[in-house]
């Protein structure tokens, strides 16, 4: 399966330097905490660790994952700038990240899952969207529902679906 997010980094600012560690100290384990600034500036260091593991929490919902969202409970090992490895639970995902101007955007797909095709849209170039339960699908025609993953945050958008 898979999941995105989508981090708008005008809106994710800290205001102080005892609010950025209270928030890594709960978001991120220490050895997570080490990776910080190695590829990007600290305060995207951060953002880059959340949208994974909120990419990956969408990601595992659809495989049956039934805990609530809890950012601790998932790991994260950055490989390079671009490529992860994230695990929750028993689950294991692969992740890319990208810093493009304001937007940090990250999307995860299960390990087994790796070899099929990922469509991408953005707001300017949407897809019709339907929901089973609280799950999106794209909608492709009469019958045909594809997987999705939504994220928007501030003014950015982006959804994934599988597509043939």
């Amino acid at each position: 399966m898979i999941g995105n997010d989508v981090v708008d980094l005008t809106i994710s600012e800290f205001q102080s330097e005892q609010r950025f560690w209270r928030y890594a100290n709960k978001m991120c384990s220490a050895r997570e905490q080490a990776q910080f600034g190695v590829f990007e500036a600290r305060d995207i260091s951060i953002w880059r660790f959340w949208s994974l593991k909120e990419a990956a929490f969408k990601a595992a919902v659809r495989l049956g994952y039934a805990e609530d969202f809890s950012p601790s409970r998932t790991q994260v090992v950055l490989l390079d700038n671009t490529q992860s490895k994230i695990s929750l639970g028993d689950l294991e995902f692969l992740g890319i990240s990208e810093l493009s101007g304001d937007c940090l955007y990250a999307e995860v797909r299960h390990c087994s899952a790796a070899l099929k095709k990922v469509s991408r849209r953005s707001a300017d170039n949407p897809r019709a969207i339907e929901y089973k339960g609280c799950l999106p699908y794209v909608s492709m025609g009469r019958d045909t529902l594809y997987p999705a993953s939504l994220s928007h945050h501030g003014k950015y958008y982006r959804l994934i679906y599988w597509s043939a």
